[in-house]
């Protein structure tokens, strides 16, 4: 017999802010070991790589290599840097004394130009994008398709600065924390408490901070999983389904006393195989001891719930 496990964790909305927090999650989401949950701050692996994703990453010296071919001689050269202005040309690594001119402030910024170099066909030379140390903040996804591509004889290369490390993030810093009587620390944050923005990751001094759960240690058991299917699709797993999840009247307790807004603040974490689920509560029923949520489909080669 396999088992299934399950934690509660208690989503920062309204009550907890984070020092940097990450876009929000679709609900009903999968998650495996491989990285599949669209979470921030991955590590990048040291060879190419696209940025395609509004995530944490860390730029290694070659970040992407649009065309895997080395660069030559004369390549024309686009700097990247915190302290840059995307009206500025972007052929100088530091601003000049006047500030009229240097590096420019994104990479959407470097790209356009390539793009506009280009005039519609090919680079007449290879390229090079050299992102200065510091931190990048993303509000929406940083995209090459094939027009950004280079050719043999005209390589496109983005590449963090000699010895530096440069960070793109998609997370907000949020400031005002202050501590309260009983040794939490809070903060306001008004277009969470308009449900104008949701967040389900906290970092604290570069570090991933644990939110609230129950059980603080270990785990609740699921004793029965039933699935409705809402919408089936082209694939074995359905687009969308109801599952119904069977637990311990005393794992409901700490959902009992909850408004039916907290309620549907709160998460159910899934571990089971190789596999984590994390699912929000839509509702309860005391009287059938079940937690009543709706997302995915289950996989049928890796399901959760008790005698899958």
């Amino acid at each position: 017999m396999r088992e299934y496990r399950c934690s509660l964790s208690a989503a920062p909305k309204s009550r907890v802010a984070a020092a940097s927090a990450s876009l929000p999650m679709a609900r009903g989401t999968d998650a495996n070991a491989s990285g599949k949950l669209r979470r921030p701050r991955l590590p990048l692996p040291p060879q190419f790589l696209t940025l395609a994703g509004l995530v944490t990453h860390t730029l290694p010296l070659l970040l992407a290599t649009v065309c895997g071919f080395s660069l030559r001689a004369g390549a024309m050269t686009l700097y990247v840097s915190p302290a840059g202005n995307d009206a500025w040309s972007g052929r100088s690594a530091q601003p000049n004394a006047g500030r009229t001119d240097g590096p420019v402030a994104t990479l959407e910024r470097a790209r356009d130009i390539l793009r506009q170099s280009r005039g519609g066909g090919e680079l007449r030379e290879p390229a090079r994008v050299v992102v200065a140390d510091g931190t990048y903040t993303l509000t929406t996804p940083f995209v090459l398709t094939p027009q950004d591509s280079g050719t043999e004889r005209s390589s496109v290369v983005y590449e963090a600065a000699p010895g530096t490390r440069p960070v793109f993030t998609g997370g907000r810093t949020i400031t005002g924390f202050a501590p309260t009587p009983d040794g939490a620390w809070k903060v306001r944050v008004p277009e969470v408490a308009a449900g104008q923005w949701y967040f389900e990751q906290l970092f604290v001094n570069g570090r991933r901070a644990v939110r609230a759960r129950t059980p603080n240690k270990f785990y609740h058991y699921m004793l029965n999983v039933e699935e409705e299917v809402l919408e089936q699709g082209r694939g074995q797993r359905a687009l969308r389904a109801r599952q119904t999840v069977t637990v311990g009247p005393e794992d409901l307790m700490p959902l009992r006393q909850l408004s039916d807004p907290e309620l549907h603040d709160v998460q159910m974490v899934i571990y089971h195989k190789w596999d984590n689920t994390t699912r929000f509560i839509e509702a309860i029923d005391g009287s059938s001891s079940t937690i009543i949520t709706t997302g995915e489909g289950r996989k049928s080669w890796n399901s959760w719930g008790k005698g899958d």
